[in-house]
């Protein structure tokens, strides 16, 4: 996607006019997001969408935000999708040495902890709870 649709898209959806304060924020969120790219191209993806939807303040958000994998991101200390919803309760994973081993619910991501000696975690009310009572047995 180019600068000028994106731009485009949000000027159009925003209701704002090129040179406005909220049309030059969202030159900078999308220049951001480019150079996200190269590295986390989900997350950029995920800012271009809110941009090209007008949602500048979700776009901010998701531009300050951290990758968490697999469609998760980490914004303002809350895990959300990409759409920023908090994902439903039973959701947990396992991790080993940063890298996602199991997704899915609690006790099924415990396991697979124990069993890789890996940390493990889960959402509660949109917060991460991370263990890593396992990753030294």
């Amino acid at each position: 996607m180019t600068n000028q649709t994106t731009i485009a898209k949000f000027i159009e959806a925003y209701g704002c006019d090129a040179g406005d304060s909220a049309h030059t924020e969202a030159c900078a969120i999308f220049k951001s997001a480019q150079l996200k790219s190269t590295f986390d191209a989900d997350l950029s993806d995920t800012i271009i969408k809110h941009l090209e939807n007008g949602d500048l303040s979700d776009a901010r958000a998701f531009n300050n935000a951290e990758d968490l994998g697999l469609g998760y991101f980490r914004v303002d200390g809350n895990v959300v999708d990409g759409l920023g919803h908090s994902p439903t309760p039973h959701q947990a994973y396992a991790m080993k040495e940063g890298m996602l081993i199991r997704v899915g619910h609690r006790e099924e991501c415990e396991q697979a902890a124990i069993e890789a000696k890996a940390d493990y975690g889960w959402i509660v009310n949109g917060r991460l709870i991370h263990r890593t009572d396992f990753a030294d047995v």
